[in-house]
């Protein structure tokens, strides 16, 4: 298998799909899927929440909409143990001090 690692906005990728990961409720408010719906706007929040209930584990493929990809691909994560907490998240991410 071949694979790159890029370094920059990845709404500006190309490549056969981008990945983020979400959580089970799908609100998609920072980081790599506050990205993608700040430049593709809820109708792709719209297409994800239709496959809900998520569970961990749980890959929902969507359009790119107008992003250079075929694909986005929205995961939710297996839990790692209970290492995260929100409040750990939202203080490392300063993207997520917008999320409600």
């Amino acid at each position: 298998m071949y694979y790159d690692i890029v370094q920059g906005d990845i709404t500006r990728q190309t490549a056969h799909g981008l990945v983020n990961t979400t959580d089970p409720e799908c609100r998609m408010e920072c980081g790599v899927s506050g990205a993608f719906r700040d430049r593709v706007g809820d109708s792709m929040v719209e297409e994800v929440t239709r496959e809900q209930p998520l569970d961990a584990g749980d890959v929902v493929v969507t359009q790119a909409y107008d992003l250079p990809a075929l694909y986005l691909l929205h995961a939710v994560p297996v839990s790692g143990a209970g290492l995260a907490t929100e409040a750990s998240i939202l203080n490392n991410d300063p993207d997520c001090s917008r999320a409600g």
